[in-house]
């Protein structure tokens, strides 16, 4: 008999999380989803976002206003 493998409900929260933010809900959803007083907290997920930069840089591009990038 196979048994199921235990993993600590912790485990478990954070790696539906993560499988959440990588398919592209919105940390803020996440946060209220998970009940995080914090948005900190949520933040640790945000390294997972796919494309964000692409996101923020195609939305200056559709208004049409010149973005200046400082180093």
């Amino acid at each position: 008999m196979q048994l199921v493998p235990h993993y600590p409900p912790h485990s478990m929260r954070h790696t539906c999380a993560s499988w959440l933010v990588q398919r592209g809900v919105s940390l803020y959803e996440v946060q209220h989803l998970l009940g995080h007083e914090s948005f900190q907290t949520t933040q640790r997920y945000a390294h997972l976002q796919p494309d964000t930069h692409k996101a923020v840089l195609g939305a200056w591009e559709r208004m049409e206003i010149p973005l200046t990038i400082v180093a």
